[in-house]
């Protein structure tokens, strides 16, 4: 592993640009580009601390002419690198939740998994965060960890006021999360949602109805 000063000093060296390097731990997007005069914000990745050599030409090459620079080689090292960072970050230790106040995720798991996936799915899932909306612009109703094998479904779906058919096409729509892999474009960024997934996510058989019903009903999940 080098340091974030040996990675700008070598991307400096290669892209012949004034860089101001930011290093995160995003799980979106991997590289962002910001120009400013005659100089680059540079947004990464911190899984580039331990690139090799290859990638980070190729990345240099992008740095200079991101317009007209194709970059299969940073493309590859996000792709296999991904899962390896977060399994070092990820935590191991998984207490699950099946029973909420009203539902049981576990047995609607179990009949989701039978009823699309001919039972092959094997995944942890659990309740997680507050049960009474808060004021908020936006709230992740449910999640997937791929190297945790784990689907977490907020507890604000946990409600009366919400139809079995719609907490099942959330956890359908998570589930489909483990089988649909993300894509990487040309520019580095991650997308969870491509043409695969959104085909398969209609298969749910109440997937208008439960789409319709989100739609109508977000405000159930703020507070104004």
């Amino acid at each position: 592993m080098i340091s974030q000063q040996e990675l700008l000093a070598q991307l400096e060296g290669i892209s012949q640009k004034k860089l101001q390097l930011k290093l995160n731990e995003n799980r979106s997007t991997m590289i962002s580009l910001r120009t400013y005069g005659e100089g680059v914000v540079l947004s990464l990745h911190k899984m580039f601390l331990n690139a090799p050599e290859a990638v980070l030409l190729a990345l240099g090459r992008y740095i200079a002419d991101p317009h007209n620079c194709a970059i299969p080689e940073v493309k590859a090292y996000i792709d296999t690198a991904l899962t390896g960072y977060f399994k070092l970050t990820g935590s191991s230790e998984i207490s699950c939740e099946h029973q909420g106040d009203h539902f049981h995720l576990g047995e609607l798991y179990s009949e989701l998994n039978d009823n699309y996936f001919e039972g092959q799915l094997d995944h942890q899932v659990t309740w997680y965060g507050a049960k009474k909306a808060k004021s908020r612009r936006k709230v992740t109703l449910g999640s997937f960890h791929h190297v945790l094998n784990l689907i977490k479904i907020h507890r604000l779906l946990d409600s009366t006021k919400v139809p079995r058919k719609c907490l099942a096409f959330v956890l359908y729509h998570e589930m489909l999360h483990s089988l649909c892999l993300p894509s990487i474009d040309g520019t580095g960024r991650r997308s969870v949602h491509t043409e695969e997934f959104k085909i398969r996510e209609r298969d749910f058989e109440d997937y208008e109805v439960a789409s319709s019903w989100f739609k109508e009903n977000q405000h159930l999940f703020f507070v104004a």
